[in-house]
């Protein structure tokens, strides 16, 4: 018995011991953690990548890995800030897409760290691209041929990660975009087209904020987002259809918008989707110059809150454009109701009052216009104009004064406002 108790003792003290040292190493990883996450908040990179790689243990490797491949990626950016972009220690890069890889491995079905790693290579081959001395013209053709070691890794990380999360619209967009920026059209053509079959939305994807947004884009998009009608999970089908529909309205197909926008109105939905559907199909009526079908649903549209101010505006545009000033003054005056800050409803009011000479309510519009925008010289400009209608060159004379003491471009306006006035005699 005692024998017993002298060979458990020695065991008990080795499961304390090991115990106690797997709670050092717990409390000072924690510790770690946060005193790192804190040094990375206040921009010390330098000693916030360190402490987060100690703090990986236990239930912290995770968290503490991510968080220092993260610091590492700052790190290498607030290097590019002081150096530029040519004196960058690459190295930190490499460091930093080992933390992700490594983040990756231990949670495999963590996407965030893939993408990560992708983000990571794209930028290696953007920088390793600004060292070349010589840049070489690659035919459309061999555009591959134009990519280089680590963009090629980068395209196939984020090919990685789409396996692991092929419902994951976002990661399709960075597939998409990385394609598109190295030339590589016929592949970005796909990845675009598989991005619309996760999530037909056109504008919850970046595309549609580039500038010079090239045609096959909304063009690729629009014919997957067609394909995969009704058929994605969790997404209804009448709002499927109206973002479809204002995609090929996009696109100038007004016949193929106004088909789909009226097949959502059909659908139905609560008040905001009819509303929408409602309003999208004016706009494309409109342009197909059906117009009394347009006017009708824009109509619809000023039922609903969300829409009443751009139904509001289409509806004054069409009026004036079929020459009712009468019905478009009235729209520009419940329009300056809505929006009483805003200067467009009082500029465009002022000139169909102006049309129709009721000389009153184009001075009001416009004073109001100058004293809710002051340093704007446009409502200064159209009211010297209105003066001059009128006969009172005074008072446009007075206008054009005001417009010389304004500060920026209206000093020009000035002058082009005096010899219109010079004419006028």
């Amino acid at each position: 018995m005692n024998g017993r108790r002298a060979l458990s003792l020695p065991l008990i003290v080795v499961l304390l011991g090991g115990f106690g040292v797997r709670a050092y190493q717990g409390i000072r990883g924690g510790w770690e953690l946060d005193r790192g996450h804190l040094e990375r908040n206040r921009g010390n990179y330098e000693e916030a990548a360190p402490r987060l790689e100690s703090a990986a243990v236990g239930q912290n490797v995770r968290t503490a890995l991510l968080m220092a491949g993260e610091a590492r990626l700052d790190l290498w950016e607030k290097q590019v800030r002081r150096r530029g972009a040519l004196g960058a220690d690459p190295q930190q890069l490499v460091h930093a897409a080992r933390d992700f890889l490594t983040c990756r491995c231990v949670a495999p079905a963590a996407r965030r760290h893939w993408k990560g790693l992708g983000e990571v290579y794209d930028a290696m081959e953007w920088m390793a691209r600004e060292r070349r001395s010589e840049q070489a013209w690659v035919p459309r053709e061999q555009a591959w041929a134009g990519v280089g070691r680590w963009g090629r890794v980068a395209v196939g990380v984020l090919k990685v990660a789409l396996d692991s999360s092929p419902n994951w619209g976002r990661l399709h967009d960075r597939l998409a975009l990385t394609l598109w920026n190295y030339g590589l059209d016929d592949d970005a053509r796909m990845a675009v087209r598989d991005s619309a079959r996760v999530l037909p939305i056109f504008y919850r994807h970046p595309y549609h904020k580039i500038p010079e947004l090239p045609d096959w884009v909304a063009e690729e998009f629009a014919a997957a987002s067609r394909e995969v009608l009704g058929q994605v999970p969790l997404f209804p089908r009448h709002g499927h259809l109206i973002d479809l529909g204002k995609l090929e309205r996009r696109l100038g197909a007004n016949e193929r918008a106004i088909a789909v926008l009226e097949e959502a109105l059909a659908a139905g939905g609560d008040r905001l989707r009819v509303a929408e559907a409602s309003f999208h199909l004016g706009l494309a009526q409109v342009a197909a110059e059906r117009f009394s079908e347009g006017q009708r649903h824009l109509e619809q549209a000023l039922e609903h809150p969300v829409f009443r101010v751009s139904a509001l505006r289409s509806l004054a545009t069409l009026a004036a454009r079929q020459g009712d000033d009468a019905t478009a003054l009235g729209h520009l005056r419940r329009l300056r109701w809505e929006q009483p800050g805003e200067l467009w409803p009082c500029l465009e009011f002022a000139v169909v009052a102006a049309r129709m000479e009721n000389w009153p309510a184009a001075t009001e519009s416009l004073r109001w216009a100058r004293l809710k925008h002051s340093g704007d010289p446009r409502p200064v400009i159209e009211l010297a104009r209105i003066h001059l209608a009128m006969g009172d060159r005074n008072s446009a004379t007075s206008m054009a004064e005001e417009l010389e003491r304004m500060i920026g471009p209206a000093a020009s306006e000035s002058l082009s406002l005096r010899r219109e006035i010079a004419r006028d005699r």
